[in-house]
C-alpha cells in the first residue's frame, strides 16, 4: 500500500497489514479522494477514520492538508501497526490520536465534531446501523461533514433518515456511499 498524495506522496507501508484486515485498495482510495476533493475541503480538515485498518484512509487524508485524524480501532495490535506507520511517516503526535476502542464505545464517548468520517467496518460484522445511527444522532459529522462508508454490494443498507446521499460509488464488489447530515 502507498499514499497516493500529499506529503506523504509515494510513501509506502513497510510492514504487512495486520492479519484479517482488509485494507481499501489504492484505486478505490484515490476514487475516494477524487469525488472527496469536489465536496468537501480536506485542507484543515478534522477527520475521523473509525473502523480504521491499515489506517489507510486516515493517513492519506493527513497527507493531503487534513489537520487531524482520530485513528478508532478495537484492536491493539493493528492500533500498534498505525502508530508504527505513522511514526515511521513521521506524522506530528498533535495531528492524531489513536483510540483503541470498539466503535460504537468510542463513538459513544466522543464529543468531537468531524468534517470527514470514514467508515469501513469489516462487512460481517452488522455494526453500520448502530454506527450511522451515532453519528447522525450525536451530531459527530460537522456540518457540511461527509461520512464515507465503504460496504459491500450485497449489503442492503438503510441509512438513517437524517442522511442525505450524495454519492455512491461501485468498485467491484465494494460501494463507496458519500453522505451529508440534512439540515
Amino acid at each position: 500500500m502507498r499514499i497516493i498524495s500529499g506529503i506523504y506522496r509515494g510513501r509506502q507501508f513497510k510492514a504487512k497489514a495486520p492479519k484479517g484486515v482488509r485494507p481499501t485498495a489504492d484505486a478505490v482510495r484515490e476514487s475516494i479522494f477524487n469525488v472527496l476533493n469536489n465536496i468537501v475541503d480536506i485542507n484543515d480538515a478534522r477527520v475521523c477514520d473509525i473502523c480504521a485498518g491499515t489506517g489507510a484512509l486516515g493517513i492519506e487524508a493527513l497527507s493531503r492538508g487534513a489537520a487531524f485524524c482520530n485513528f478508532i480501532e478495537k484492536s491493539p495490535g493493528t492500533a500498534r501497526y498505525i502508530k508504527n506507520v505513522l511514526a515511521e511517516f513521521r506524522a506530528q503526535n498533535s495531528n492524531y490520536k489513536i483510540t483503541v476502542l470498539d466503535a460504537v464505545k468510542a463513538l459513544k464517548t466522543d464529543d468531537s465534531s468531524y468534517d470527514i468520517i470514514f467508515f469501513d467496518p469489516p462487512y460481517f460484522e452488522n455494526l453500520y446501523d448502530n454506527v450511522l445511527n451515532l453519528i447522525a444522532e450525536n451530531n459527530i459529522l460537522a456540518e457540511n461533514g461527509v461520512a464515507v462508508v465503504e460496504h459491500d454490494e450485497k449489503s442492503e443498507l438503510q441509512f438513517h433518515e437524517k442522511f442525505e446521499i450524495l454519492n455512491q460509488k461501485k468498485s467491484g464488489s465494494t460501494i463507496v456511499t458519500y453522505l451529508e447530515l440534512k439540515h
